[in-house]
């Protein structure tokens, strides 16, 4: 996405003056601004999907006319009800919402902003791979807020390392929920580009959506972590689905992490989602040796 498609820094919304721009992907921007009320940085999501609208006069955002029919109003709406839903989501492992707003003809979505790097640039910067202890002070909290989202009926369907932010001094942070993209992409055909190629398990490659649940985060956070032992992503899932090529965490991480942590992560990365952890109680049996994993009856 184009910087003259985003909106300009100086940019005024209520209290909110855009001062940068902090990502921005197929489906929104992400600025970081300024509260002017609270006297705070905050991180300022835009409602853009790439695919389906274009920006008017610097600020105005309107639906392509070469656009699915009623696609970008009715994606509109899901990112509206996940903002919702995932303000009422409590949890020091999970970004928090403060406000959701309409303007411009789209919506925004007011974030807490962290300082800190996204995990991806943690780990790029860290010295060697991160040892036991240092997975364990990651995987545990993030294991408690994939629960408590799971609890909820949601699912987060884009965890990968640029989607955790490590607050100081040592706190990951889960943001960018994907689950409204994936269902505008579904609705506009344009799913496969949404995805996050290695993280992204072989179900949500499937154009209806469906067999998604806990067990498609759980591979999602298990790519990660083992992206974190190894230095990269497993191959992506429609490769793993022909030809599994992908060495087992057991063998790359042999000696210098626990057994039963391996064998956890590689039954979270078990290419069919019946053969993985059904949920996040199950699957965290495991890694304390409480579940030797198996495969599920087919």
């Amino acid at each position: 996405m184009s910087q003259a498609t985003a909106l300009p820094v100086g940019t005024r919304l209520g209290e909110y003056a855009v001062e940068a721009i902090l990502g921005s992907g197929g489906f929104g921007i992400t600025y970081l601004a300024h509260d002017a009320r609270l006297d705070t940085p905050v991180a300022l999501k835009e409602y853009f999907p790439a695919s389906l609208a274009y920006r008017v006069d610097g600020t105005t955002v309107a639906s392509r006319p070469d656009g699915a029919a009623g696609g970008y109003e009715w994606g509109m709406d899901k990112f509206l009800h996940e903002a919702t839903s995932l303000a009422r989501l409590q949890h020091p492992n999970i970004v928090g919402v403060r406000q959701l707003f309409k303007a411009n003809n789209t919506a925004y979505m007011v974030l807490d902003y962290i300082e800190g790097p996204s995990l991806k640039d943690w780990l790029k910067s860290h010295r060697g791979k991160p040892d036991q202890a240092e997975l364990d002070q990651l995987l545990i909290p993030l294991l408690s807020a994939l629960e408590l989202v799971h609890r909820k009926g949601l699912l987060h369907r884009d965890i990968a390392p640029k989607n955790v932010m490590m607050a100081r001094p040592f706190t990951p942070i889960m943001i960018d929920f994907g689950a409204a993209r994936q269902l505008v992409a579904q609705h506009s055909h344009t799913f496969a580009a949404l995805l996050t190629p290695g993280y992204a398990p072989f179900e949500q490659y499937v154009a209806t959506g469906k067999n998604q649940g806990p067990w498609t985060d759980i591979y999602a956070l298990s790519a990660t972590v083992y992206e974190l032992m190894t230095g990269e992503p497993p191959p992506e899932a429609p490769e793993r689905a022909d030809a599994d090529k992908c060495v087992p965490a057991t063998e790359v991480g042999k000696g210098r992490y626990r057994a039963d942590f391996l064998g956890a992560i590689d039954w979270g990365l078990r290419p069919l989602p019946r053969e993985r952890p059904q949920s996040v109680a199950e699957w965290r049996t495991a890694f304390v040796g409480g579940r030797r994993p198996g495969r599920s009856p087919v």
